[in-house]
């Protein structure tokens, strides 16, 4: 694969953009449990959502990049992820209080929010030791947690989201050949990222869902 489209379908489905996608996915797909709201005001929270799991994340980064915590926005070096990870882990946890159940942005209609959001969380804190352990792709743990949440959401969406997962498993396999031609992590990091992202929404929906 050419480096410059590798570089490009990593960027577009880089791991902290996928909560981003998946809660577009989960507001879209389920029209019958918004009735109350209008499109607007639907967007509006994507909107707030996308500002706590995605904005701030990326403000905080260019304000470390700045301060010269970090040396680049790649991150190369694991150790330099410390500080990062935490920032990160920070937001996604206020977008979790947000929009759990019972949370100020949500509505009857927004449980899966909160859920693929502690699933991403879950994913996040399992991957924090592992990254000074070993390469672990941080981007399959993104795909692995997009495949895992739209099988979750399959059985309570009006539509069927069987192309829809389809086109996710082609995307998947692009950018898994995408981090193997860039030579930034070999096919085990691959496979034990995309475990670490499925597992994680697994449990938010399958475990924590149904005990709570």
């Amino acid at each position: 694969m050419p480096k410059s489209l590798a570089n490009f379908i990593s960027y577009i489905m880089h791991p902290m953009l996928m909560p981003f996608y998946m809660a577009i996915i989960i507001v879209f797909a389920h029209p019958q449990q918004f009735t109350d709201t209008s499109v607007i005001h639907n967007e509006v929270r994507l909107m707030y959502y996308g500002a706590l799991t995605v904005f701030f994340p990326l403000f905080a980064f260019f304000l470390m990049r700045r301060l010269d915590v970090i040396s680049s926005f790649k991150m190369e070096d694991h150790k330099e992820r410390f500080i990062p990870l935490i920032a990160l882990a920070t937001f996604w946890l206020w977008a979790y209080y947000m929009f759990k159940e019972g949370g100020l942005y949500r509505t009857s209609s927004y449980y899966p929010l909160g859920l693929m959001t502690l699933g991403s969380i879950i994913s996040l804190f399992v991957l924090f030791p592992l990254n000074f352990i070993s390469n672990v792709s941080w981007h399959m743990v993104g795909a692995g947690a997009l495949i895992s949440m739209l099988i979750n959401i399959m059985r309570t969406s009006q539509y069927n989201l069987l192309l829809p997962l389809l086109l996710v498993i082609v995307l998947i396999g692009l950018l898994a050949s995408a981090r193997i031609s860039l030579n930034l992590v070999n096919k085990s990091g691959l496979m034990a990222g995309f475990l670490i992202g499925f597992f994680g929404q697994f449990l938010a929906f399958q475990v924590w869902g149904n005990l709570f």
